[in-house]
Protein backbone atom coordinates (compact mmCIF):
# COMPACT_ATOMS: atom_id res chain seq x y z
CA UNK A 1 0.00 0.00 0.00
CA UNK A 2 2.84 2.35 0.90
CA UNK A 3 4.57 1.64 -2.43
CA UNK A 4 1.33 2.32 -4.31
CA UNK A 5 0.99 5.65 -2.51
CA UNK A 6 4.48 6.75 -3.55
CA UNK A 7 3.81 5.53 -7.07
CA UNK A 8 0.83 7.88 -7.44
CA UNK A 9 2.74 10.74 -5.82
CA UNK A 10 5.53 10.26 -8.36
CA UNK A 11 3.06 10.25 -11.27
CA UNK A 12 1.39 13.40 -9.95
CA UNK A 13 4.76 15.14 -9.61
CA UNK A 14 5.78 14.18 -13.15
CA UNK A 15 2.51 15.51 -14.54
CA UNK A 16 3.08 18.86 -12.84
CA UNK A 17 6.61 19.13 -14.24
CA UNK A 18 5.47 18.04 -17.72
CA UNK A 19 2.64 20.57 -17.85
CA UNK A 20 4.96 23.34 -16.66
CA UNK A 21 7.52 22.56 -19.36
CA UNK A 22 4.86 22.43 -22.07
CA UNK A 23 3.28 25.69 -20.94
CA UNK A 24 6.66 27.41 -20.89
CA UNK A 25 7.45 26.17 -24.39
CA UNK A 26 4.08 27.36 -25.65
CA UNK A 27 4.86 30.89 -24.53
CA UNK A 28 7.46 31.31 -27.24
CA UNK A 29 7.59 30.92 -30.98
CA UNK A 30 10.59 30.61 -33.24
CA UNK A 31 8.67 32.36 -36.00
CA UNK A 32 8.95 35.94 -37.13
CA UNK A 33 6.64 37.71 -39.55
CA UNK A 34 7.25 40.09 -42.44
CA UNK A 35 4.68 42.63 -43.53
CA UNK A 36 4.74 45.75 -45.66
CA UNK A 37 2.36 47.48 -43.27
CA UNK A 38 1.62 46.67 -39.64
CA UNK A 39 -1.83 47.53 -38.34
CA UNK A 40 -2.65 47.03 -34.67
CA UNK A 41 -5.36 44.43 -35.29
CA UNK A 42 -3.00 42.15 -37.20
CA UNK A 43 -0.25 42.56 -34.62
CA UNK A 44 -2.54 41.64 -31.73
CA UNK A 45 -3.85 38.64 -33.67
CA UNK A 46 -0.31 37.35 -34.20
CA UNK A 47 0.63 37.98 -30.59
CA UNK A 48 -2.02 35.46 -29.56
CA UNK A 49 0.14 32.87 -31.32
CA UNK A 50 3.12 34.15 -29.28
CA UNK A 51 4.78 35.56 -32.40
CA UNK A 52 6.92 38.40 -31.13
CA UNK A 53 9.44 39.09 -33.89
CA UNK A 54 8.35 41.50 -36.61
CA UNK A 55 10.12 42.71 -39.72
CA UNK A 56 9.66 46.30 -40.88
CA UNK A 57 10.56 47.32 -44.41
CA UNK A 58 12.42 50.66 -44.40
CA UNK A 59 12.45 52.11 -47.95
CA UNK A 60 15.27 54.64 -48.01
CA UNK A 61 14.08 56.03 -51.37
CA UNK A 62 10.69 56.98 -49.94
CA UNK A 63 11.95 58.37 -46.63
CA UNK A 64 14.82 60.60 -47.80
CA UNK A 65 13.88 61.77 -51.27
CA UNK A 66 16.09 64.81 -50.71
CA UNK A 67 19.41 64.53 -48.93
CA UNK A 68 19.07 65.08 -45.16
CA UNK A 69 15.32 65.69 -45.43
CA UNK A 70 13.51 62.83 -43.71
CA UNK A 71 9.81 62.13 -44.22
CA UNK A 72 9.13 59.26 -41.83
CA UNK A 73 5.55 58.71 -42.98
CA UNK A 74 6.67 58.45 -46.63
CA UNK A 75 7.05 61.02 -49.37
CA UNK A 76 4.01 62.33 -51.22
CA UNK A 77 2.63 59.72 -53.59
CA UNK A 78 4.19 56.74 -51.82
CA UNK A 79 1.96 53.89 -50.64
CA UNK A 80 1.27 53.01 -47.03
CA UNK A 81 4.10 50.46 -47.05
CA UNK A 82 6.40 53.50 -46.90
CA UNK A 83 4.80 54.80 -43.71
CA UNK A 84 7.63 53.91 -41.36
CA UNK A 85 6.20 56.10 -38.63
CA UNK A 86 2.86 54.25 -38.58
CA UNK A 87 4.59 50.88 -38.43
CA UNK A 88 6.68 51.91 -35.45
CA UNK A 89 3.80 53.54 -33.60
CA UNK A 90 1.50 50.53 -34.06
CA UNK A 91 4.14 48.03 -32.97
CA UNK A 92 5.02 50.15 -29.96
CA UNK A 93 1.33 50.37 -29.03
CA UNK A 94 1.09 46.57 -29.10
CA UNK A 95 3.88 46.44 -26.51
CA UNK A 96 2.02 48.60 -24.02
CA UNK A 97 1.47 46.71 -20.75
CA UNK A 98 2.42 43.47 -22.52
CA UNK A 99 4.21 40.71 -20.63
CA UNK A 100 5.67 39.35 -23.86
CA UNK A 101 7.50 42.17 -25.62
CA UNK A 102 7.75 42.56 -29.37
CA UNK A 103 11.17 42.91 -31.02
CA UNK A 104 11.77 44.43 -34.43
CA UNK A 105 14.03 43.76 -37.39
CA UNK A 106 14.54 46.67 -39.77
CA UNK A 107 15.16 45.91 -43.44
CA UNK A 108 16.79 49.06 -44.82
CA UNK A 109 16.64 48.82 -48.59
CA UNK A 110 16.42 50.67 -51.92
CA UNK A 111 18.08 54.04 -52.46
CA UNK A 112 17.00 57.55 -53.46
CA UNK A 113 18.02 58.75 -56.89
CA UNK A 114 20.12 61.59 -55.50
CA UNK A 115 22.42 59.02 -53.88
CA UNK A 116 22.96 56.82 -56.94
CA UNK A 117 25.95 57.24 -59.20
CA UNK A 118 24.01 55.32 -61.84
CA UNK A 119 20.24 56.01 -61.74
CA UNK A 120 19.50 52.44 -62.86
CA UNK A 121 21.71 50.77 -60.25
CA UNK A 122 20.08 50.75 -56.83
CA UNK A 123 23.36 49.87 -55.07
CA UNK A 124 25.52 52.49 -56.75
CA UNK A 125 25.41 54.91 -53.82
CA UNK A 126 28.25 55.89 -51.51
CA UNK A 127 28.29 53.63 -48.44
CA UNK A 128 28.69 56.78 -46.36
CA UNK A 129 25.27 58.00 -47.50
CA UNK A 130 23.71 54.69 -46.45
CA UNK A 131 25.54 55.03 -43.13
CA UNK A 132 24.07 58.47 -42.52
CA UNK A 133 20.57 57.21 -43.25
CA UNK A 134 21.05 54.23 -40.92
CA UNK A 135 22.07 56.53 -38.09
CA UNK A 136 19.00 58.70 -38.63
CA UNK A 137 16.73 55.63 -38.72
CA UNK A 138 18.16 54.21 -35.50
CA UNK A 139 17.89 57.55 -33.72
CA UNK A 140 14.30 57.90 -34.84
CA UNK A 141 13.50 54.40 -33.60
CA UNK A 142 14.94 55.20 -30.19
CA UNK A 143 12.79 58.31 -30.09
CA UNK A 144 9.55 56.56 -31.08
CA UNK A 145 10.04 52.97 -29.90
CA UNK A 146 13.05 52.80 -27.57
CA UNK A 147 14.64 49.41 -27.03
CA UNK A 148 12.53 47.56 -29.60
CA UNK A 149 15.10 47.14 -32.38
CA UNK A 150 16.68 43.70 -32.30
CA UNK A 151 18.24 43.51 -35.76
CA UNK A 152 19.03 45.54 -38.87
CA UNK A 153 19.09 43.91 -42.30
CA UNK A 154 21.47 45.51 -44.78
CA UNK A 155 19.46 45.80 -48.00
CA UNK A 156 16.75 43.39 -49.08
CA UNK A 157 17.24 41.26 -52.22
CA UNK A 158 18.88 43.91 -54.39
CA UNK A 159 22.49 42.62 -54.02
CA UNK A 160 21.53 39.36 -55.73
CA UNK A 161 18.52 40.43 -57.79
CA UNK A 162 18.41 44.17 -58.33
CA UNK A 163 16.07 44.37 -61.30
CA UNK A 164 13.97 47.03 -62.99
CA UNK A 165 10.59 46.30 -64.54
CA UNK A 166 11.48 47.96 -67.84
CA UNK A 167 14.70 45.98 -68.32
CA UNK A 168 15.37 42.50 -69.70
CA UNK A 169 15.50 39.71 -67.06
CA UNK A 170 19.29 39.45 -67.36
CA UNK A 171 19.48 42.93 -65.85
CA UNK A 172 18.66 41.41 -62.47
CA UNK A 173 22.14 39.93 -62.20
CA UNK A 174 24.23 42.98 -62.99
CA UNK A 175 24.81 43.98 -59.37
CA UNK A 176 25.50 40.49 -58.02
CA UNK A 177 29.27 40.96 -57.83
CA UNK A 178 29.66 42.16 -54.22
CA UNK A 179 33.10 43.61 -54.94
CA UNK A 180 31.34 46.36 -56.92
CA UNK A 181 29.05 47.63 -54.17
CA UNK A 182 27.72 45.36 -51.48
CA UNK A 183 30.88 44.33 -49.62
CA UNK A 184 31.74 47.96 -48.88
CA UNK A 185 28.13 48.75 -47.96
CA UNK A 186 27.96 45.81 -45.56
CA UNK A 187 31.21 46.68 -43.78
CA UNK A 188 30.36 50.30 -43.14
CA UNK A 189 26.78 49.43 -42.18
CA UNK A 190 27.97 46.85 -39.65
CA UNK A 191 30.32 49.27 -37.90
CA UNK A 192 27.61 51.94 -37.93
CA UNK A 193 24.99 49.74 -36.28
CA UNK A 194 27.40 48.30 -33.73
CA UNK A 195 28.67 51.78 -32.84
CA UNK A 196 25.10 52.85 -32.20
CA UNK A 197 24.20 49.77 -30.17
CA UNK A 198 26.51 46.72 -29.97
CA UNK A 199 23.57 44.49 -29.03
CA UNK A 200 21.74 44.98 -32.32
CA UNK A 201 22.22 42.07 -34.73
CA UNK A 202 23.39 42.90 -38.26
CA UNK A 203 21.81 40.64 -40.88
CA UNK A 204 22.97 39.90 -44.41
CA UNK A 205 20.84 40.75 -47.45
CA UNK A 206 18.38 38.20 -48.81
CA UNK A 207 19.69 35.73 -51.40
CA UNK A 208 17.59 35.90 -54.55
CA UNK A 209 17.37 33.66 -57.63
CA UNK A 210 19.60 30.90 -56.17
CA UNK A 211 22.66 33.16 -55.96
CA UNK A 212 24.21 30.93 -53.32
CA UNK A 213 27.71 31.95 -54.41
CA UNK A 214 26.98 35.34 -52.84
CA UNK A 215 27.89 34.20 -49.33
CA UNK A 216 31.15 32.61 -50.46
CA UNK A 217 32.11 35.74 -52.37
CA UNK A 218 31.51 37.92 -49.32
CA UNK A 219 33.81 35.73 -47.24
CA UNK A 220 36.47 35.98 -49.94
CA UNK A 221 36.15 39.77 -49.82
CA UNK A 222 36.89 39.85 -46.09
CA UNK A 223 33.33 40.23 -44.84
CA UNK A 224 33.60 37.54 -42.17
CA UNK A 225 32.47 39.07 -38.90
CA UNK A 226 30.45 41.81 -40.58
CA UNK A 227 27.11 40.01 -40.27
Amino acid sequence: MQKLKWFFILIFFNLIVYNYVISEKDKYSAYGINSWFWDLGTINYLKKAHILNYRIMVPWRCLEEQKNVYVWDGIKGSDRASDFEANLVNLKAANRDAKEKIKLSLCVYDSPFWARKNPKKVLSYKPEDYRDFLISVLKYCEQIAPGMIEAVEIENEEPTGGWLDDELPVHGTDQRDPSQYYADILKIAYTTVKSFNPNIIVVLDGIWFSAFHHLDELYQLGCKGYF
